[in-house]
């Protein structure tokens, strides 16, 4: 598949763990981005995305807190109907790009960082 996603939740306890600048460092893998509404975005398991997918797949990691208010639930199911309808990488990327720029230039520099240019 060109596109993999997938969706947790998570205990407010561990949003500062999922989102906290030592996360890379403690954990070895990119901090996830607050995008909307405590919706946060981030990559996939480094083996799945690195042994099951080419650097042009779209591998793509929501999480959403346990009790989601209704504006988390309207964000996520924006998102999900996002990943539902594109084709590619480049379509979700450009999508949030203009939706979120600040959030996702974050998440792509964090993915370089991580990855390298095509890994």
């Amino acid at each position: 598949p060109g596109i993999y996603l997938e969706l947790h939740s998570y205990s407010k306890d561990n949003f500062s763990i999922l989102t906290g600048d030592g996360r890379f460092e403690r954990h070895g893998v990119p901090a996830y981005i607050e995008i909307e509404a405590g919706v946060l975005m981030g990559s996939v398991s480094p083996h799945i995305r690195r042994d099951y997918f080419s650097p042009y797949d779209l591998c793509v990691s929501f999480e959403m807190p346990k009790r989601p208010s209704g504006q988390t639930l309207e964000v996520i199911g924006r998102l999900l109907d996002l990943v539902k309808e594109c084709r590619d990488r480049d379509a979700f990327v450009s999508y949030m790009k203009t939706h979120y720029p600040v959030q996702t230039s974050v998440a792509v520099r964090n993915y370089l960082r991580f990855y390298g240019d095509l890994y």
